[in-house]
């Protein structure tokens, strides 16, 4: 969780002004969440680490978007 923002917002301002900095997100999800948050993840293509994830899941998600 992050203070005054979710993820889907912040995708949301990268995409309007730097979409090929927004492909590179990658999501991590730790908790119970809305509808609206489940549908964007099924929507985005960016990868998505569901907790608990390993340190591998990690560096495999972080190669996958890197240019």
């Amino acid at each position: 969780m992050m203070a005054g923002m979710s993820g889907m917002d912040v995708h949301a301002k990268l995409s309007c002004g730097r979409p090929a900095l927004a492909q590179r997100v990658v999501f991590m999800t730790g908790g119970a969440f809305s509808v609206i948050a489940q549908r964007f993840l099924d929507e985005v293509k960016n990868p998505r680490l569901d907790k608990p994830f390993s340190r591998d899941d990690v560096l495999g998600a972080v190669n996958q978007v890197q240019g």
